[in-house]
C-alpha cells in the first residue's frame, strides 16, 4: 500500500529568507543563554544556525546589526511585559497589604533571576559599557525606572519635590544594585536563605518607598 505524500507547503522566498534571519536570531539567544555575550560570533552563530558564513550578510549589516535586533526583541517580548505587569499589580481592585505584594513580587523576581541564568546574564553584561547588548539592557533599566517613578508619582496623593524624587531615584538604583548582588550571591552560594533575600528587599523598599507607596489609592470596588 502507497503512503500517500503529505501536502508539504513550500515556502516563499520571502518566507524562507525571514525563516533563515529567525534561526539567526536563535542562535545569538542560544549561545547567549548558554555562555553569555561574548560567546556570539559570526562564525558560531552561522554555524549553529545552519547557513554557509556569506549568507548572514544577506541579512544583517554586521554582528553588531544583529545583537541590535535581537536585544530590541528580547526587551519587546520578555522584559516590557515582564515590567508592564508589576505596574498593573498595584493597580488591581482590592489589592492586599503592599508589603504583602512586595514581597510577591520580589519572590517572582529573584526566584526568576536564580533559576534563569539568561536573566542574570543579563543582568551582569548591563555593567559592560563596551558592549552593544549590555548598553540595550542599560536602557531597559533607565526606562523601568523611569516608568516607577512616573507611576509613583503620578499617583502621589501629594506633590513631590525635586530633592524627594532623587531620592527616590537613587532608591530604585540602590534596588537594582541589591537585587543582582544578593541573587548573584544566591548562585555562588555565598547566601542560602532565599527568603531573608526578599526580606531585605521588601525592607528597603518600604523604608524608602512605604509612604509613597501608601499613598497610592487602590481602584474603587465594584458594585
Amino acid at each position: 500500500m502507497n503512503t500517500p505524500l503529505k501536502n508539504t507547503k513550500k515556502l516563499s522566498r520571502v518566507e524562507s529568507k525571514a525563516a533563515t534571519r529567525q534561526r539567526l536570531l536563535d542562535a545569538a539567544y542560544r549561545l547567549i543563554l548558554e555562555e553569555g555575550i561574548t560567546a556570539v560570533s559570526m562564525n558560531r552563530v552561522t554555524k549553529l544556525a545552519g547557513i554557509a558564513q556569506p549568507s548572514f550578510y544577506t541579512h544583517f549589516n554586521n554582528l553588531a546589526g544583529l545583537i541590535d535586533e535581537l536585544a530590541v526583541k528580547i526587551k519587546t517580548d520578555l522584559l516590557y511585559p515582564v515590567q508592564q505587569a508589576l505596574v498593573a499589580t498595584f493597580s488591581m481592585e482590592g489589592i492586599e497589604d503592599k508589603s504583602i505584594v512586595l514581597e510577591r513580587l520580589y519572590r517572582m523576581l529573584v526566584e526568576g533571576m536564580f533559576a534563569n541564568n539568561f536573566l542574570m546574564q543579563q543582568a551582569l553584561e548591563r555593567h559592560q559599557t563596551n558592549s552593544l547588548f549590555g548598553k540595550h539592557i542599560q536602557s531597559f533599566y533607565v526606562d523601568l525606572k523611569s516608568e516607577w517613578l512616573n507611576f509613583l508619582i503620578r499617583n502621589s496623593t501629594t506633590d513631590i519635590s525635586v530633592i524627594q524624587q532623587e531620592h527616590y531615584s537613587m532608591a530604585i538604583d540602590c534596588i537594582f544594585a541589591m537585587s543582582e548582588s544578593l541573587v548573584l550571591g544566591l548562585s555562588r552560594g555565598e547566601y542560602q536563605n532565599k527568603d531573608n533575600v526578599i526580606n531585605i528587599l521588601t525592607e528597603f523598599t518600604i523604608t524608602h518607598f512605604g509612604e509613597l507607596i501608601d499613598q497610592i489609592p487602590s481602584p474603587p470596588q465594584k458594585n
